[in-house]
Protein backbone atom coordinates (compact mmCIF):
# COMPACT_ATOMS: atom_id res chain seq x y z
CA UNK A 1 0.00 0.00 0.00
CA UNK A 2 0.87 3.56 -0.98
CA UNK A 3 2.45 6.13 1.95
CA UNK A 4 -0.10 9.21 2.01
CA UNK A 5 2.79 12.11 2.24
CA UNK A 6 2.12 15.78 3.55
CA UNK A 7 1.62 16.83 0.09
CA UNK A 8 -0.78 14.65 -1.11
CA UNK A 9 -2.66 15.24 1.71
CA UNK A 10 -2.46 19.01 0.59
CA UNK A 11 -3.13 18.45 -2.97
CA UNK A 12 -6.53 16.30 -1.55
CA UNK A 13 -7.62 18.81 0.37
CA UNK A 14 -7.54 21.33 -2.24
CA UNK A 15 -9.26 19.31 -4.31
CA UNK A 16 -11.91 18.91 -2.01
CA UNK A 17 -12.28 22.45 -1.14
CA UNK A 18 -12.56 23.40 -4.96
CA UNK A 19 -15.00 21.01 -5.48
CA UNK A 20 -17.07 21.81 -2.39
CA UNK A 21 -16.90 25.40 -3.83
CA UNK A 22 -18.22 24.65 -7.44
CA UNK A 23 -21.02 22.68 -6.33
CA UNK A 24 -22.05 25.64 -4.28
CA UNK A 25 -21.39 27.96 -7.31
CA UNK A 26 -22.67 25.94 -10.51
CA UNK A 27 -26.00 23.93 -8.16
CA UNK A 28 -26.28 25.17 -4.69
CA UNK A 29 -26.88 28.57 -4.74
CA UNK A 30 -29.67 28.24 -7.09
CA UNK A 31 -31.68 26.79 -4.33
CA UNK A 32 -33.79 28.41 -1.99
CA UNK A 33 -32.23 26.32 0.81
CA UNK A 34 -28.83 27.84 0.22
CA UNK A 35 -30.26 31.73 0.08
CA UNK A 36 -30.06 31.49 3.90
CA UNK A 37 -26.94 32.46 6.12
CA UNK A 38 -28.00 29.54 8.51
CA UNK A 39 -27.54 26.96 5.52
CA UNK A 40 -24.51 28.68 4.16
CA UNK A 41 -22.72 28.28 7.67
CA UNK A 42 -23.65 24.94 8.01
CA UNK A 43 -22.52 23.69 4.74
CA UNK A 44 -19.31 24.95 6.07
CA UNK A 45 -19.55 23.92 9.19
CA UNK A 46 -20.63 20.26 7.96
CA UNK A 47 -17.23 20.06 5.41
CA UNK A 48 -15.16 20.92 7.92
CA UNK A 49 -16.13 18.77 10.53
CA UNK A 50 -16.04 15.74 8.18
CA UNK A 51 -12.22 17.17 6.95
CA UNK A 52 -11.49 17.01 10.66
CA UNK A 53 -12.77 13.51 11.11
CA UNK A 54 -11.15 12.01 8.09
CA UNK A 55 -7.89 14.17 9.58
CA UNK A 56 -8.01 12.34 12.67
CA UNK A 57 -7.33 9.15 11.35
CA UNK A 58 -4.86 10.46 9.73
CA UNK A 59 -3.18 12.59 12.43
CA UNK A 60 -1.06 9.67 13.82
CA UNK A 61 0.93 10.25 10.66
CA UNK A 62 0.55 13.34 9.49
CA UNK A 63 0.58 15.97 11.84
CA UNK A 64 1.66 18.72 10.46
CA UNK A 65 0.18 18.64 7.32
CA UNK A 66 -3.27 17.72 8.82
CA UNK A 67 -3.00 21.01 10.36
CA UNK A 68 -2.17 22.79 7.46
CA UNK A 69 -5.32 21.11 6.02
CA UNK A 70 -7.46 22.62 8.72
CA UNK A 71 -6.16 25.70 8.39
CA UNK A 72 -6.52 25.40 4.51
CA UNK A 73 -10.35 24.68 4.96
CA UNK A 74 -10.73 27.33 7.95
CA UNK A 75 -8.99 30.20 5.64
CA UNK A 76 -11.82 29.26 2.97
CA UNK A 77 -14.99 28.59 4.81
CA UNK A 78 -14.16 32.13 6.75
CA UNK A 79 -13.00 33.94 3.23
CA UNK A 80 -16.37 32.44 1.22
CA UNK A 81 -18.55 33.15 4.15
CA UNK A 82 -17.40 37.05 4.93
CA UNK A 83 -17.48 37.77 1.29
CA UNK A 84 -21.13 35.75 1.13
CA UNK A 85 -22.41 37.91 4.02
CA UNK A 86 -20.98 41.17 2.50
CA UNK A 87 -22.52 40.28 -0.81
CA UNK A 88 -25.49 39.75 0.41
CA UNK A 89 -26.28 42.26 2.95
CA UNK A 90 -24.46 45.30 1.17
CA UNK A 91 -26.49 48.06 1.17
CA UNK A 92 -24.31 49.70 -1.16
CA UNK A 93 -24.50 46.50 -3.97
CA UNK A 94 -28.45 47.21 -3.71
CA UNK A 95 -28.35 50.98 -4.13
CA UNK A 96 -25.90 50.36 -7.56
CA UNK A 97 -28.35 47.32 -8.30
CA UNK A 98 -31.49 49.88 -8.23
CA UNK A 99 -29.86 52.26 -9.95
CA UNK A 100 -28.51 49.92 -12.90
CA UNK A 101 -31.69 48.68 -13.20
CA UNK A 102 -33.43 51.91 -14.01
CA UNK A 103 -30.98 53.15 -16.03
CA UNK A 104 -31.42 49.79 -18.32
CA UNK A 105 -35.13 51.33 -18.84
CA UNK A 106 -33.99 54.27 -19.52
CA UNK A 107 -35.97 55.96 -16.42
CA UNK A 108 -33.54 58.74 -14.89
CA UNK A 109 -32.90 58.23 -11.04
CA UNK A 110 -33.44 60.90 -8.71
CA UNK A 111 -31.58 61.23 -4.62
CA UNK A 112 -35.29 61.09 -3.52
CA UNK A 113 -35.33 57.47 -5.11
CA UNK A 114 -32.76 56.24 -3.89
CA UNK A 115 -33.50 57.81 0.07
CA UNK A 116 -36.68 55.74 -0.08
CA UNK A 117 -34.34 52.21 -0.19
CA UNK A 118 -33.32 52.93 3.55
CA UNK A 119 -36.15 50.34 4.15
CA UNK A 120 -33.52 48.01 3.44
CA UNK A 121 -31.51 48.67 6.19
CA UNK A 122 -34.30 48.67 8.23
CA UNK A 123 -35.22 45.21 7.28
CA UNK A 124 -31.74 43.76 7.44
CA UNK A 125 -31.64 45.38 11.35
CA UNK A 126 -35.04 43.43 11.86
CA UNK A 127 -34.08 40.40 10.27
CA UNK A 128 -30.60 40.37 12.28
CA UNK A 129 -32.65 41.06 15.34
CA UNK A 130 -34.99 37.99 14.70
CA UNK A 131 -32.24 35.71 14.36
CA UNK A 132 -30.09 36.98 17.24
CA UNK A 133 -33.27 36.20 19.03
CA UNK A 134 -34.00 32.83 17.55
CA UNK A 135 -29.98 31.77 18.63
CA UNK A 136 -31.22 32.84 22.03
CA UNK A 137 -28.66 35.74 22.49
CA UNK A 138 -30.95 38.08 22.84
CA UNK A 139 -34.37 38.34 24.77
CA UNK A 140 -37.22 40.37 24.53
CA UNK A 141 -37.79 42.20 27.74
CA UNK A 142 -41.30 44.29 27.90
CA UNK A 143 -40.70 46.95 25.24
CA UNK A 144 -36.59 46.11 25.24
CA UNK A 145 -34.20 43.56 24.05
CA UNK A 146 -31.61 42.42 26.74
CA UNK A 147 -28.03 40.45 26.12
CA UNK A 148 -28.49 36.74 27.27
CA UNK A 149 -25.87 34.79 29.31
CA UNK A 150 -24.73 33.28 25.95
CA UNK A 151 -24.97 36.71 24.43
CA UNK A 152 -22.50 37.82 26.70
CA UNK A 153 -19.87 35.38 25.91
CA UNK A 154 -20.39 35.49 22.13
CA UNK A 155 -20.05 38.92 22.72
CA UNK A 156 -17.01 39.33 25.17
CA UNK A 157 -14.99 36.82 22.51
CA UNK A 158 -16.02 39.44 19.38
CA UNK A 159 -15.04 42.31 21.68
CA UNK A 160 -11.76 40.05 22.08
CA UNK A 161 -10.99 39.75 18.44
CA UNK A 162 -11.76 43.29 18.18
CA UNK A 163 -9.25 44.21 20.85
CA UNK A 164 -6.35 41.92 19.12
CA UNK A 165 -7.20 43.25 15.65
CA UNK A 166 -7.03 46.87 16.73
CA UNK A 167 -10.94 47.79 15.37
CA UNK A 168 -11.76 50.79 16.99
CA UNK A 169 -15.44 51.99 16.80
CA UNK A 170 -16.49 55.68 16.74
CA UNK A 171 -19.26 56.31 19.68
Amino acid sequence: MAQITGVDLLVATSVYLAIHFLLYVLILRRTRLFQREAAIFAYHFVSFAVLVLVLCVLAAILKPSALAAVALHGIYSLSFLELWALADASYSLQILEYIQRHQATGEPVHLSDIAGLQTVGTSKRRLRTASLMRLRLIRRQKDCVEVTSPGGWVAAVVAAVGWAANIQRDG
